[in-house]
């Protein structure tokens, strides 16, 4: 048994402030961090992409400059159950809806990063239906008490596993850049519309042989005590990546609970849009069983392929979703926003001769190939830095 000690004994708990507003963000300044930040800067992104606030900003709104290896995480809002933890690489203003643990010198703010990921915060929310964690209960929360060097020994483990990962992160984000590309090169940019191809709302491209958009089943259509262990799948919102859809699944249902749920079947091909954490995240579907259902967070889509194709759809809004309009309900960190289907199909997008798009499709039908590889190969690195992970919080590294 590790002996543990409270999370406040070690570091500086706190939240930050408000975020100013937006007209008192510049060019120059120290980086502003919202819940929203956190997605960004996990995979791949800079605090160069953040707000900057200059420093008459931040005397006027009180604003605290956290420093370098500050560890922050979202104590409020929908993003306190997505688990994200990021440390600062640089000081920077952090709004309020995040926890900010500061060093003092105690603790090893790498090994407290992996920790942490390990053991999400999320656990500390009480109703996920209000999702909160007040600083107190974090300073409560007992951490490994290991010698400095102990934990700076396993961070440095840590971190040698989790830079082979991310350089596989790199050769996939590298051929998704080589796919956007590409897909500008063809259509341009979709604001402009460069090629004068005809606007027209998503709404008239849907399929004419099954309902074209479908959100998944709500209330007593589909209770949890009707899961079961195997069966069909049931794809949810963690199955919907950018672009990338996950084969997987730890939910199910009977033969006899998909003929009632019928309406709500996926089909090869069909697109999947998270309408709620993630809003507006899509892919297209691939799944390798027969039948399956989405759930409850989920939009179907099924398009007309004879006038618009998913791989440009979905590339449309996962390359240049910021040309196109929100697809957001509401823009506020502390509320579940959720997509409305007519919001989609009422959203004007240009649309390219369907030879165009068949000659985007042919091309990602050749970078995949390598991207599965690619993805393959991360998932072996994935295994093994949990398994590393499990080991060094069970005191076995």
């Amino acid at each position: 048994m590790i002996a543990t000690r409270p999370l406040g004994s070690v570091v500086a708990v706190s939240a930050g402030q408000p975020a100013p507003k937006a007209g008192e963000f510049a060019d120059e300044g120290f980086p502003f961090i919202r819940a929203g930040s956190l997605e960004n800067l996990l995979n791949g992104g800079t605090l160069a992409d953040c707000e900057k606030v200059p420093e008459t900003t931040a005397q006027k709104n009180r604003l605290r400059l956290y420093p370098k290896d500050t560890v922050v995480f979202a104590k409020s809002g929908m993003s306190a159950m997505l688990g994200r933890v990021y440390r600062l690489p640089e000081p920077a203003y952090v709004v309020s809806h995040l926890a900010a643990l500061s060093p003092t010198g105690d603790y090893d703010p790498g090994y407290l990063t992996y920790w942490l990921r390990w053991n999400p915060p999320c656990h500390l929310v009480k109703d996920p239906a209000y999702p909160s964690i007040r600083t107190s209960e974090i300073e409560q929360v007992q951490v490994p008490s290991l010698p400095l060097s102990e934990q700076e020994r396993i961070a440095a483990i840590l971190d040698q596993a989790d830079a082979l990962r991310r350089k596989r992160d790199l050769s996939l984000a590298m051929a998704n850049q080589l796919l956007k590309s590409a897909f500008l090169q063809l259509f341009g940019d979709p604001l402009t519309n460069p090629n004068g191809f005809r606007i027209e709302e998503i709404g008239r491209h849907l399929s004419k042989e099954r309902p074209g958009t479908q959100s998944g089943p709500f209330g007593s259509a589909l209770k949890k005590h009707e899961y079961t262990q195997t069966g069909i799948p049931v794809w949810g919102v963690d199955s919907v990546q950018h672009n990338e859809f996950i084969n997987d699944t730890k939910l199910f249902i009977s033969k006899e609970k998909f003929e009632q749920l019928k309406r709500y079947a996926v089909e090869v091909g069909d697109i999947l849009i998270s309408r709620a954490g993630t809003v507006g995240r899509m892919c297209i579907a691939k799944p390798t069983v027969g039948n399956s259902i989405i759930s409850t967070n989920l939009i179907r889509v099924a398009l007309d392929k004879s006038s618009l194709l998913p791989e440009y759809f979905v590339a449309l809004f996962t390359y240049v979703p910021h040309r196109l309009g929100a697809l957001k309900a509401n823009n506020k960190e502390n509320a579940f926003t959720f997509l409305n289907p007519k919001t989609l199909t009422a959203l004007e997008i240009p649309i390219p001769p369907i030879e165009l798009q068949e000659q985007y499709k042919r091309l990602t039908g050749a970078v995949e190939d390598q991207v599965c590889l690619e993805r393959e190969q991360l998932a072996g690195l994935n295994k093994l830095f949990s398994s590393l992970s499990q080991r060094a919080f069970d005191g076995k590294l």
